[in-house]
């Protein structure tokens, strides 16, 4: 064979050179970000000419997807890897976030700031501006760097004693929930006297000592006060919050995820009470409840589905109803997405009618939640695993992984704080006294969670309509037609707290669906 033949038989095509330098990238990239010189120059010109890396700033790329579909998150997601890994990079161990960003990650808030200070110890005041509006500032302080410092990820913080007798009255004022949450699980003051006392900080003790006085430790701000005086120091007691923090139960919380959590719950449930009629209990005949959810099915597995994006339709959703859908069998069934989604639907919902029946032979409707929810989860995706969609790990549980929220400024968060979080709403269900708080808020604090890699939204909704359920409410459509509503309330609740829109939407979506019937599902 000639030498031409074989050079002809062994070129790849643009295509194959393309998936060689992907690979390449898949080798040196961390956590989505790849620094410049880590892989041949060609290699990095393919994936960069491709779409496969934006740049962040001169040298440093994230990894991008140019077949995602438009709104998928990308710099939400890479931020903070890129921050891990360009502040170690440039200064190694000589830096710390500064006390504000410091208390914020110790509070688990990993939204992308518009600005982010850093403490170092060399000399440098230039801002660095980053995608999105974002910048770093590093600001040399070589008093100010706490040693030790806390490490957490990768990012060297202030420990949390040090960067709360740190913090200015703005922190307060612009982060009450988290600085509340945080207060709530400290222990025992000593350490953050030792910092004041160290310093000599009569302003930070007196505004420290009237946090806490607000949250309800009023024992700890005595002694900060007795102590400070005590070591000659003459200080006012204020209080930094701007705003009723409600008080928690001075108990031992597990994280400042579980504080925020509850105080959370606590501040929003009188919002939600005002928006919904009293609860009409239980009914006497609890079939009729049943019958009437069975008559919603399929307008509820139209809206529910298709605002999650997926494109369903009423003779999709009956085939799936009347056992006309086979994706084990059937070729065509098993490639279409929207078809398994619809099929995992109706699954999870007739698993959701059984809860719902237990709970109205009155059962305590939070445990029958407690035990059932990840059957339901199992029932949606069942179907989606056994056709190939999704691996089978994908069934054992919470997520094990971070995951991001398109077009939001809410990070959900972190896969180690699930499991405590989601013991905290379950057991906020189970102390809560009115049914319409424990389905709005109940709804709202599971997507704010995201304790699943995917099915949030659709699993929200039916716990939602159980926990509705259990007070003689009536099931509750969420209709594609109010979706940018439905959603811009959510996000006004998760990144400001306030519930008042997302009450009045389901509010207003209750009174609709009781107008509706089978008949209504395209309206």
């Amino acid at each position: 064979m000639s030498q031409e033949s074989n050079r002809g038989r062994n070129q790849k095509s643009p295509n194959e050179r393309l998936a060689d330098s992907l690979e390449a990238l898949s080798k040196v990239q961390r956590d989505g970000i790849y620094r410049a010189g880590q892989m041949p120059r060609r290699d990095f010109d393919r994936v960069h000419k491709a779409g496969f890396l934006t740049e962040v700033i001169k040298g440093w790329y994230h990894v991008t997807n140019p077949l995602a579909p438009p709104g998928t998150t990308l710099w939400q997601g890479h931020y903070w890897p890129f921050v891990e890994q360009y502040l170690a990079h440039r200064f190694g161990d000589r830096y710390c976030l500064a006390a504000a960003p410091s208390l914020l990650i110790h509070a688990g808030l990993t939204h992308v700031p518009s600005q982010l200070v850093v403490l170092t110890e060399q000399a440098d005041g230039n801002r660095i501006d980053l995608p999105n509006g974002c910048s770093l500032l590093p600001y040399q302080d070589r008093a100010g760097l706490p040693k030790p410092v806390t490490v957490i990820r990768t990012l060297r913080v202030m420990p949390l004693e040090a960067a709360l007798a740190k913090a200015s009255d703005r922190f307060f004022k612009d982060h009450p929930l988290a600085a509340a949450s945080l207060l709530a699980t400290i222990r025992d003051p000593s350490a953050v006297l030792r910092v004041m006392l160290e310093r000599g900080s009569p302003v930070y003790a007196g505004r420290i000592a009237g946090a806490f006085r607000h949250i309800g430790y009023v024992d700890f701000a005595d002694r900060i006060l007795n102590t400070m005086k005590s070591a000659g120091f003459e200080l006012d007691e204020t209080d930094p919050f701007n705003e009723q923090i409600p008080v928690l139960k001075r108990e031992r919380l597990r994280s400042p995820y579980v504080a925020r959590l509850r105080l959370m719950w606590a501040a929003m449930r009188e919002r939600v009470i005002v928006a919904f009629p009293d609860p009409p209990g239980l009914p006497a005949d609890k079939m009729s409840t049943l019958d009437r959810i069975q008559e919603l099915a399929t307008l509820d597995a139209y809206h529910s589905l298709s605002i999650e994006g997926y494109r369903v339709d009423a003779a999709l959703i009956e085939r799936v109803r009347d056992n006309a859908f086979d994706p084990r069998n059937i070729a065509q069934d098993r490639d279409q997405r929207n078809a398994l989604a619809a099929r995992g639907y109706y699954e999870a919902s007739i698993a959701v009618r059984g809860s719902i029946e237990r709970i109205l032979d009155g059962f305590p409707p939070a445990e029958v939640l407690r035990s059932d929810h990840h059957r339901w989860f199992h029932q949606m995706f069942d179907v989606a695993v056994q056709a190939g969609l999704h691996h089978a790990s994908e069934l054992a549980g919470y997520r094990g992984h971070q995951v991001y929220i398109a077009n939001s400024d809410h990070v959900p968060l972190p896969c180690e704080a699930v499991v405590d979080a989601m013991e905290c709403l379950f057991d906020l269900l189970a102390e809560e006294s009115l049914p319409a708080v424990q389905a709005v808020l109940g709804h709202f604090v599971f997507v704010f969670i995201h304790p699943y890699g995917d099915g949030n939204g659709r699993m929200a909704r039916f716990l939602m309509n159980a926990l509705f359920a259990a007070g003689g409410y009536p099931w509750t459509v969420v209709h594609l037609g109010i979706r940018s509503q439905y959603m811009n309330a959510l996000e006004r609740a998760s990144t400001q707290g306030l519930i008042d829109d997302f009450a009045e939407v389901i509010a207003q979506e209750m009174a609709r669906t009781g107008e509706e019937n089978r008949t209504d599902l395209l309206t």
